[in-house]
């Protein structure tokens, strides 16, 4: 490949990290990762696109780490250098194994300073490889580390969330990361969540910092995880029932055996058939009343026998005053235990 091609290679990857950094508050972590604090023992916990210097999951971790009985803490991320290959570039490895001695948490340049004072603490440059930029979640040296780790824990860049969350099922990792809701929808996600083996839970605060230090709401943001803890599912109880006003859920033009669902308050609790509904219900599914069968698109069209619409695609279709009107994809279920109603 010649110095031209990687260059532009280079800068082509650079781009997909526009947008991409969202530091997430300290707020937000402890409100989640309290449910998981009996897990930690004894692992290795690998925050992959965390800058030890700016990220409050390092923080949280360090905070923590002897409460939790953590056996390893290690943190990397991506380099300030946009190019790769020839045109090496370098970040750093942090790995803590020992937290002990007067730490200034409100400051965490200082922070990472102190740990470094202990010998057993290290610091280390990891350099770019032939495709990716020095700290990228993909490079050599960076999945390496995944390899060795037990938990990874992180908020990775939207943009590139699927490879990301391939990553981690291929090596068989736990994990507890955000994401936007809309992911899971994902030809290569959805499985995990149909199986019950990856499950959402809301962010109790979607207020991120930007690197230039603003604020944004981001509101589709969720965890993804697939730690094994005895998870408390709620009922999701709405007011609606099917037989009262059946016109109200008319069945999908191209697919005749499913109704619509608009919102996941219309939601109705005495139907016994299969109901598209709005990706927004994955925020409240609970597998033990409801049965999550897959998704109104191309890639679930054989399965159910989803016929295209007047698009030429594969998402829900209803007839609207005699004619079709395509909708936003719908995720597919079943209620297990439907409400009895005296018709």
């Amino acid at each position: 490949m010649s110095t031209q091609s990687i260059f532009h290679k280079a800068l082509q990857n650079a781009k997909k990290y526009i947008n991409d950094e969202f530091y997430t508050s300290l707020e937000t972590i402890q409100a989640e990762l309290e449910k998981y604090k009996d897990v930690f023992k004894d692992k290795i916990i690998y925050c992959n696109c965390d800058n030890a210097y700016k990220s409050n999951f390092f923080s949280y971790f360090i905070q923590n780490f002897n409460k939790l009985k953590i056996k390893k803490l290690i943190a990397t991320s991506l380099s300030d250098s946009a190019l790769c290959g020839l045109f090496e570039s370098y970040s750093f490895k942090i790995e803590i194994v020992k937290v002990k001695g007067d730490i200034d948490y409100n400051n965490k340049a200082l922070m990472v300073e102190s740990l470094l004072k202990c010998k057993e603490n290290t610091k280390e440059i990891i350099k770019s490889d032939h495709d990716y930029r020095a700290g990228d979640f993909r490079s050599k040296e960076c999945v390496q580390l995944l390899k060795q780790s037990d938990i990874i824990i992180s908020n990775p860049p939207f943009s590139l969330f699927r490879e990301y969350f391939d990553l981690l099922i291929k090596f068989k990792k736990d994990f507890l990361i955000i994401g936007n809701m809309n992911a899971f929808s994902n030809k290569n996600i959805i499985p995990h969540f149909i199986k019950n083996e990856v499950f959402i839970s809301s962010l109790k605060n979607d207020k991120f910092l930007q690197p230039n230090g603003k604020e944004v709401s981001l509101n589709f943001c969720v965890w993804f995880c697939n730690i094994k803890i005895n998870r408390v599912f709620k009922d999701l109880k709405t007011t609606t029932l099917y037989y009262k006003n059946p016109s109200f859920y008319p069945f999908y033009s191209n697919f005749k055996n499913c109704i619509n669902v608009n919102s996941v308050n219309d939601i109705p609790l005495d139907y016994e058939g299969l109901m598209g509904v709005p990706v927004s219900f994955i925020k409240y599914y609970n597998p033990n009343q409801f049965e999550l069968l897959g998704i109104i698109n191309e890639n679930f069209s054989k399965d159910f026998n989803i016929k295209k619409n007047n698009k030429n695609n594969n998402n829900p279709a209803i007839l609207l005053n005699g004619e079709e009107k395509v909708l936003y994809r719908r995720i597919i279920i079943k209620n297990k235990r439907p409400l009895k109603c005296d018709y």
